[in-house]
């Protein structure tokens, strides 16, 4: 995303494409699942073997307790990884919310209270979903997943660091990358072309959405 209305979309970068490859070579080795965690044959038959899982806060209580019930005292969290010889490790933005109070609102005063009541209140925010964007909801949040014992350890020197290190080129967009993901990609792997071989496709499936949502692409 590089303003309002504009995106770049390049597969081919060398960053995109050393990614592509280290999967390809870990796909073709069945360490690397060809599903989405969110499918019911993953749930199913690959959950309970998860030994690494790049992903957001919310996953450890959404994804590994809530839906692939895996008991406490079990999974835990590391920094960020990173390829050998970059300078910087850097992190996504996968969930969360914009909160917007519409212009034609008759409670103009109201409405923003609330919204900012929803976003920066300890008392609503420490039981959120996912890791707060205010500092000091966050803290709440965080003493609130320790206090819960699920994770093997205490996530929050690791879930600070993360939250610092977001990549500048992330931002949201109208339209839904999973979504796109597991409409383009997933069926290419599931009929045997390699993470690699679907760039072209995958770009061109993005590029489409986002100008049939007038996007300028880049």
């Amino acid at each position: 995303m590089t303003n309002a209305n504009k995106v770049k979309v390049d597969l081919q970068d060398a960053k995109c494409t050393r990614m592509a490859k280290l999967l390809d070579g870990l796909i073709a080795k069945g360490s690397v699942s060809k599903d989405t965690v969110f499918s019911a044959g993953f749930i199913k038959k690959e959950a309970s073997k998860v030994l690494l899982l790049p992903g957001p806060s919310w996953y450890g209580q959404v994804l590994f307790n809530s839906t692939f019930k895996i008991p406490k005292g079990q999974i835990a969290a590391a920094s960020p990884l990173k390829f050998q010889g970059d300078a910087k490790n850097y992190t996504g933005n996968v969930g969360g919310g914009l909160w917007f109070v519409s212009s034609h609102s008759k409670n103009l005063k109201a409405s923003a209270d609330l919204v900012t009541w929803m976003t920066t209140s300890n008392e609503y925010q420490a039981t959120a979903g996912t890791y707060p964007a205010y500092k000091e909801a966050a803290v709440a949040w965080l003493a609130g997943q320790k206090k819960t014992g699920y994770f093997a350890q205490d996530v929050s020197p690791v879930f600070q660091e993360a939250a610092e290190l977001i990549w500048p080129g992330w931002s949201a967009t109208q339209y839904s990358q999973e979504a796109i993901y597991s409409s383009t990609v997933v069926p290419a792997l599931n009929s045997g072309k390699t993470l690699t071989d679907t760039l072209g496709t995958w770009q061109t499936a993005i590029t489409d959405k986002a100008k049939s949502l007038g996007y300028t692409v880049n």
